[in-house]
Order: C-alpha cells, then structure tokens, then sequence
C-alpha cells in the first residue's frame, strides 16, 4: 500500500480483511477513500502501524470527505480485531473527519490510537469518532490509550461531536483505559443506552462540552458499569493550545448519571477527582437528572475541587415510574472542596425527592465562603448522614419533607484536596487551593523502570510464518528488555503476542510453570530455559520448583 498518500488504499485493504491476517502499516501517510464495510465474521485480524508513535502511521482522508460524512471502518461482526498504533488525520480544517466503528463478539482492542487535527459538527460528521460494541455477553472489548485531544467544533449541544459512543446494541463489556478525550463538542464518552457495561480505568477527560462523562449502570445480567481511578478537568477559560478563535464552551458538566430513560441503577464511581475552575452554565459537577431515567450510583473515595457558581452535587427527582431499585445516592469518603460562594440549590450536595435510602458517610464538605449550606435533603426517606465533617458557611443539613438520621457530624476539618493527576494533594486548609492542570501528556507516556529478570525464560523465534501466540504462567511474568514490540501485550500472567519476520524473537521470563500456551494463528519455535520445545510439551518444561532458582 502506497505510504506516500497518493493512491488510495481502499480495494487493497479490502482484499486483505481476513481470518488471521495482520497488515503491519510502516510510518507513512495511508489515503483512504471508501467507508469499509465489514461483516464477514472474522477472527483475529489487526491493523498495526509499525512505527516508534503512534503519529508515525497516519491515515488521511480527501479534504472535506466529498461532502460526506466519512466513516473510515464499519466492522459489525466477528471477533479478536486489533487497530493499533496509528492516527486519524482530520487536519484542522472545519470538514474533514472520519469515524470508526467497530462490534466486536469479543477480543476487541483499539489501542495507541489518536485523532488528530480539528473535529467538525455533526453537519459533516457522524455523531462520535468512535463507536464501539461488545456483541456478546460474555465478551470484553477493550480501548486503551485512544486520543482526542485536538479540539473541535463547539456548536452546543446537541449539534457537536462526541468522542466515544457505546450503543444500545452493546451487551457485553466495552473498557476504557487511560484515554486521554479533550475539547469535544459533546460528550467525551456516553453509554447511555447500553444493555451491556462500559467500565472507564484510569484516564483524562477535559473541558468536553455537554458532558465530560456519561453513563449508566448498564443492563448486563452478571456486571455493572464503572469509573474508577479517572480524572475530569474543567477550565472553560483556559482551552488548550489548538482551540480557534471564538471557541467557548456552551454548558458542560463533569459526569452525567443518565440511562436516557432505561431505568438503569447501580452505577459506581471510584477513587476519581473532579476539578471545576471555571465553567459556564451547566446542571453540575456531578448529575444526575430525573429525565434521565436512572436510579441509585455511588461516589466513592473521590475528591471534588469546585470553584464555580455551579451546582456540585445534584441527584434530582427519581422518576418512580422508570426507573430501578435503589433509588439512593451513597457518598462513601467524598472529599468537597472549593471557593465556590453559592450553590443553585443552596447545598453542596442536594438530594431530592424519592432518593430513598441515600447516605453520605465517612465523607468531607468544606465550602468556607459566601453561603452554601452542606446536604439538602428533599422528600425522601431512610436517608442518612454519618461519621463526616461537613464546614461550611451555611448550615451543615437542611431537610425538607426528609426521613434523614444523623449522628458523629463535625465542623472543624479540613478536606483533602484533588489534583490534576488523580492523586491526593494537600488539603482545603492550604492557602493556596489551585491545581496545576497541565497533564497533557501524562496518559502516553510510559514508565522507564528495570526489573530483574525471573528465573525461568520462554523465547518465541520467528519462522517466516505470521504467528500470534498467547500462554499463561501460574506465577509472575515479565519481558525481557528490548524484545516485545507494542501490538504485544502482557496482562495479568498471561502474554498474547505476533511474530511475523524469520529469525525474530519475543522473549519472556517467568516464575512458576507454563500453564497454557497455544499458536492462534501460525507457528514459531519455542525454547524455555534454552531448550526447544513443542505447543504440546511447553507445559511439562518447568516445575514449581525452579521458582526458587534450583
């Protein structure tokens, strides 16, 4: 295929989409032109730019897309599908853009991905750049590192571009991790809709107008979505380095508790850190609105920094009729801060009616300025409010029509603070309560650490012949320095990797034993401490007792 970005690539990609195939990219600028459609059920494909970044393999597109709105992938079956280690190029005109959309049953992996350049409004886009679905309950589909930092278009809602879309043909689990979505004319992710689960791990998401997150608990029969360890950053007053003249954000809010009218309940939010600046007209830090239709999620050990008029904390009105038990909000360990000098409901957290069964416990409210009141309970029952410091300069409770129990409430502490990188930092006590919100290339970057290796070590020598391989260890596993290239993987003892060149090598140590390999596509030659061995005696070549290097 020409890396020249002169003769389309189209009918060649085409020819090659099948079971098995890896199509290696080398740096170099691919045009394509055509919407690939896709929906052979294959397993185990990937497209895998070669490069040292992720920016070295760039797909471009013709300028403006031929007035269409451009999907560049429409993969709607199959399984095991790898895009890896390339970018989107929309250039940083107001048209051209292209999107991906990829179902998966299960296997899925987009990773070291980035869009770049500007992204228009949904006049000459799709919705989101990114549509993702996971076909199969049992199936998980995963991003890792994905990029959309370029900014965009910023109409207002509902006329700009989201970033990542999980759709109501979802049933199994798609994953987020540590990606990296920024000025986006709408919703940096949504699942909104989805009967299976998004989970979000870690990650950056920054001044996205409309929401900066979205989701639901989801409707999966065994799982329930989550976000944990992520961090929101909202300053409209300073957008990054590629915003245009006039851009500004319309009404923005951190995290949206939104099934769009499911019924969805159950939700989790984990150790994430929420930093408002400055902000425009928006429902809040934290929503969750009656129309969305959701019932009960839980906050917990988060920290919230809120220096707006905006509201922080408003789980309103459960809609009865719609949506699941529980109904409650449970704050567990929340930390709010900020110089905020007034709220829209009053309180820092205002919880109302039918919010039956909600808590705040073992959790810090510390709004020492103007006059905001702690915890607003409207009209609802079996409430409680527990072991926690609420200092603030109105008063720490106010009920309404609320059955609410309270015991062990304090008003002196301080709270701990958050900070840009998700950490804990410092507390509201500090005279200097801003953070430094420049992490902008915090998520793609990778630690530099040596480790010593393991006392057992499998090596995979190439044959000449496409292989993909994957085994698990009982013990720890690690790779040997220099040797796994980055569409290769280790998760949790067990490596899954390609090997496409003769003569090259994957190398790995270990501890324990080899307690499952198999060739998913090809072969190579495997040795374990130096001794060649076969896909049916790699199992037999250790012993727990070489773990203690006899």
């Amino acid at each position: 295929m020409d890396p020249n970005g002169n003769e389309p690539i189209d009918n060649q990609l085409d020819s090659a989409y099948e079971s098995g195939t890896l199509i290696e990219f080398p740096p170099g600028e691919y045009l394509a032109t055509e919407t690939q459609y896709w929906n052979d059920d294959v397993s185990r494909f990937g497209m895998v730019g070669t490069g040292s970044s992720h920016k070295d393999v760039q797909f471009v597109f013709p300028s403006g897309n031929n007035g269409e709105k451009y999907r560049f992938l429409e993969i709607t079956s199959g399984d095991h599908h790898v895009l890896k280690n390339f970018s989107i190029q929309q250039t940083d005109d107001s048209t051209t853009t292209a999107d991906i959309w990829m179902i998966n049953d299960d296997g899925g992996l987009i990773e070291d991905v980035e869009w770049l350049g500007r992204t228009p409004t949904d006049n000459d886009a799709r919705r989101q750049l990114l549509a993702y679905d996971c076909s199969s309950v049992d199936g998980v589909n995963v991003a890792r590192r994905v990029y959309m930092r370029e900014g965009a278009e910023l109409p207002g809602y509902p006329d700009g571009v989201a970033g990542i879309r999980v759709q109501g043909g979802s049933v199994g689990e798609i994953r987020l991790v540590d990606c990296h979505i920024e000025q986006r004319g709408s919703s940096s992710f949504r699942a909104t809709h989805t009967r299976g689960v998004l989970r979000v791990e870690g990650g950056l998401f920054k001044n996205n107008d409309n929401t900066n997150m979205r989701i639901s608990a989801g409707d999966h029969p065994e799982k329930t979505s989550w976000i944990k360890g992520a961090t929101v950053i909202m300053d409209s007053d300073n957008l990054n380095e590629h915003a245009h003249d006039g851009d500004s954000l319309d009404s923005p809010e951190g995290l949206r508790i939104d099934s769009t009218g499911n019924g969805y309940a159950g939700v989790l939010i984990e150790d994430c850190d929420f930093i408002f600046k400055s902000c425009p007209t928006s429902r809040g830090v934290v929503s969750s609105p009656t129309w969305g239709g959701h019932g009960g999620f839980t906050l917990r050990n988060c920290r919230i920094q809120n220096d707006t008029s905006v509201q922080t904390i408003h789980a309103d009105s459960v809609d009865t009729d719609t949506a699941d038990k529980p109904w409650g909000v449970n704050l567990e360990n929340v930390s709010i801060t900020g110089s905020a000098r007034s709220q829209p409901s009053g309180a820092a957290v205002c919880i109302d009616n039918d919010r039956n069964g909600s808590t705040v416990q073992n959790s810090c409210i510390h709004f020492p300025n103007g006059d905001v009141d702690g915890v607003l309970v409207n009209d609802a029952t079996s409430c409680e409010i527990l072991d926690s410091n609420i200092n603030v300069s109105g008063q720490a409770t106010v009920f309404s029509g609320a059955d609410v129990d309270t015991s062990n409430i304090t008003s002196s502490d301080s709270c701990p603070l958050p900070s840009a990188d998700g950490s804990t930092g410092g507390d509201s006590s500090s005279t200097d309560s801003t953070t430094d919100s420049t992490t902008d290339s915090t998520t793609d970057s990778t630690t530099d650490s040596t480790t010593e290796p393991l006392p057992n070590e499998i090596r995979l020598v190439g044959t000449g012949t496409t292989t993909q391989y994957e085994f698990t260890v009982t013990d720890s596993l690690q790779a040997s320095d220099g040797t796994i290239e980055e569409w290769d993987d280790i998760e949790s003892g067990t490596a899954t990797g390609w090997i496409t060149t003769e003569g090259v090598e994957d190398a790995y140590t270990f501890s324990g034993d080899v307690d499952s390999f198999s060739f998913l596509e090809g072969e190579s030659e495997i040795y374990v401490n130096g001794e060649q061995v076969t896909e049916s005696t790699v199992t037999d070549a250790t012993t727990d007792s070489s773990t203690d290097g006899s």
